[in-house]
């Protein structure tokens, strides 16, 4: 847990307080995914804060025509995003 408390730390600006970080550290769930595996679905509701430790995630919409669009892409740069739908 303290390699991600480290990582989480790093990730976020500095004046969130180490308590926050480790109560957000305490409550929140790893995952993987794989390249193509998908996070949320069309149509979904989720309400949670994910945080990108590596990696990067692409956004992507399908019109009624059936193309994909990029909407937006997440790297760890970007720090974290909200899916507050």
């Amino acid at each position: 847990m303290q390699h991600i408390l480290q990582i989480v730390r790093e990730k976020l600006p500095r004046n969130i307080s180490d308590e926050f970080i480790e109560e957000m550290v305490s409550n929140s769930k790893l995952i993987h995914l794989k390249r193509n595996d998908i996070l949320v679905r069309d149509g979904e509701t989720k309400r949670s804060v994910y945080l990108i430790l590596n990696g990067s995630i692409e956004r992507i919409v399908v019109t009624q025509s059936g193309e994909k669009k990029t909407m937006m892409f997440y790297t760890p740069d970007f720090k974290f995003f909200f899916d507050l739908l």
